[in-house]
């Protein structure tokens, strides 16, 4: 018997107050892809917790002395799983945010109606 299936937890949705990450967990704990969830919590966090800043590369072109090619970049940094800051590319994270959204969509769709 899965989780959704047990008596005791049948409404646990409508009766329980949690935390984003809390709600996360349980939710991919309930028949969904819980590495999906956490890592729609992290990019989430990225956003949440991070003050975004401006990259700008410049590229030279040395024969001329002049720039080739330049990128502005909005970039979050994120804390790896080793304890380092990496920077994150926001248009990427977003992307990938709306990704995994768009496949958990209908789940979370479904428990949203519930509360």
């Amino acid at each position: 018997m899965n989780f959704r299936e047990r008596p005791e937890y049948a409404n646990w949705r409508r009766t329980v107050v949690a935390r984003f990450g809390d709600r996360c967990i349980l939710c991919g704990y309930a028949g969904n892809n819980p590495n999906d969830f956490h890592r729609l919590m992290h990019i989430r966090n990225q956003f949440a917790h991070c003050n975004p800043k401006h990259h700008i590369h410049v590229y030279l072109d040395n024969e001329r002395a002049k720039p080739s090619k330049v990128e502005a970049k909005l970039m979050l940094e994120s804390l790896s799983s080793v304890g380092e800051l990496v920077p994150v590319d926001t248009s990427e994270a977003l992307q990938e945010f709306t990704e995994i959204y768009d496949r958990l969509r209908k789940y979370l769709l479904e428990i949203s109606k519930l509360a």
